[in-house]
């Protein structure tokens, strides 16, 4: 089992390393959410499961964010004309 948990913080820190080069927003935010989430997934006790839910909701949040960002890069791509009201979480939108 632990060489499973070195693997992981291997991963994660080759992640960091790419999130500290320029990267489109994308794939900046999908790196630093997965290090975010796997360095702070066992920080909260089992037993507290109003902090566990607490780190759910945020983890949704930032995924809904993550495919609004996929939306409008997918947008892009097809040349089709962004959404005037591109809903992202806590109440941020993307316009234009």
């Amino acid at each position: 089992m632990k060489e499973d948990y070195t693997m992981t913080n291997e991963l994660l820190n080759d992640l960091e390393k790419l999130a500290a080069h320029n990267m489109l927003p994308l794939e900046r935010r999908l790196c630093d959410t997965a290090i975010w989430f796997h360095r702070n997934k066992g920080c909260v006790p089992i037993e507290d499961l109003g902090k566990r839910l607490e780190f759910a909701e945020k983890t949704i949040d930032i995924m809904l964010e993550l495919f609004a960002l996929t939306l409008d890069r997918m947008q892009r791509l097809e040349g089709k004309g962004k959404s005037p009201n591109l809903y992202l979480p806590n109440g941020i939108r993307l316009r234009g």
